[in-house]
């Protein structure tokens, strides 16, 4: 797993609408396409007022994943205050993504998790896909890192 960049990659954060953002680990002047890592989330309810953001998709090339779904979910807890990010409801879930959701219930002790309501997450078996995920501490670690050191890039921001 991936802790830190090259100092010619970036992460690009975009911001589309209120209900739905991407992240990105790029090369600095290689096209979208020939991204190393990229999550994006839809916002989703899960309770009174509460957020958490839903992975819809993702792509990696091999030890970038975790990282960006690290960076994916202290944007959204760190930058935003929601409450954390969540698996695809869908019941798309890849076996590299159900790794990384697996990961995160059993081995992270720096990353909390929540039950969902079962009306959000459905007829999933699989129990770290009836969760919702956040940082321990609430804090962005890796990005305010990856901020002081001039390697994030917000694209756009509402």
């Amino acid at each position: 797993m991936k802790t830190s960049l090259d100092p010619e990659m970036r992460v690009q954060i975009e911001r589309e609408d209120e209900r739905s953002l991407s992240v990105r680990i790029k090369e600095v002047g290689k096209p979208k396409a020939h991204s190393n890592a990229y999550i994006s989330l839809r916002r989703r309810e899960i309770d009174d007022g509460g957020y958490a953001w839903e992975v819809t998709n993702s792509n990696a090339r091999q030890g970038f994943g975790p990282l960006v779904y690290d960076l994916a979910m202290e944007y959204v807890v760190g930058k935003l205050g929601h409450s954390g990010i969540m698996a695809d409801t869908s019941g798309n879930v890849s076996p590299a993504a159900k790794n990384v959701w697996d990961f995160y219930y059993q081995n992270r002790p720096d990353v909390g998790n929540a039950d969902l309501p079962q009306s959000i997450y459905g007829n999933a078996r699989f129990e770290p896909l009836k969760k919702y995920y956040f940082p321990k501490d609430g804090r962005a670690n890796k990005l305010d890192r990856f901020e002081a050191e001039g390697l994030v890039e917000y694209l756009s921001e509402n």
